[in-house]
């Protein structure tokens, strides 16, 4: 497999106000790849294996759907991002997510303190910016997404005319 250079998702988000002692969950909104919507978390934990602050990501993809037989599998590129671009701090795991319940969340997992020190170039004005670009190799029965659009008229649809936003939908 070669990994092309353009990925087929990129979340990130920014975490505000960082310090060693702040606790934080930040959630990215749903977005979608291969009809498959993807989502990305970070939240603070205090660790059990280390007993240090972490800032743990989690991926989640299909989260939500109850249907059993899809799969897919993906390179996962999570960069922390640096005031100097040859700092960034990248991580890449291959993953497959499947609906078993274990395989929906790639985590990876960050030293809190080392983050959070203003000296090692990860802030900005306050800020954390992380980066994660999934490069999905392979998908298997995944459903594709039929979206209706209901701002066109069709015979068989009932009879009700909603307005939202001053916009007909049918």
């Amino acid at each position: 497999f070669q990994m092309a250079n353009t990925p087929d998702l990129l979340i990130g988000f920014e975490f505000d106000d960082i310090t060693p002692t702040k606790s934080i969950t930040h959630s990215s909104d749903v977005v979608y790849a291969s009809n498959l919507p993807w989502k990305l978390l970070g939240r603070t934990i205090n660790s059990e294996v280390s007993g240090r602050k972490e800032l743990r990501l989690s991926l989640f993809c299909n989260s939500a759907n109850e249907y059993t037989g899809w799969s897919c599998d993906a390179t996962i590129k999570t960069v922390l991002v640096n005031v100097d671009p040859d700092c960034n701090i990248v991580k890449e795991v291959e993953h497959k997510f499947l609906n078993d319940g274990t395989g929906r969340g790639c985590i990876q997992s960050l030293d809190w303190e080392y983050l959070a020190d203003p000296e090692k170039g990860f802030l900005k004005d306050g800020q954390c910016t992380i980066e994660t670009k999934v490069f999905i190799k392979k998908t298997k029965n995944v459903r594709v997404l039929k979206l209706k659009n209901y701002s066109i008229p069709a015979s068989g649809q009932g009879n009700v005319i909603l307005f939202v936003e001053g916009k007909k939908l049918h």
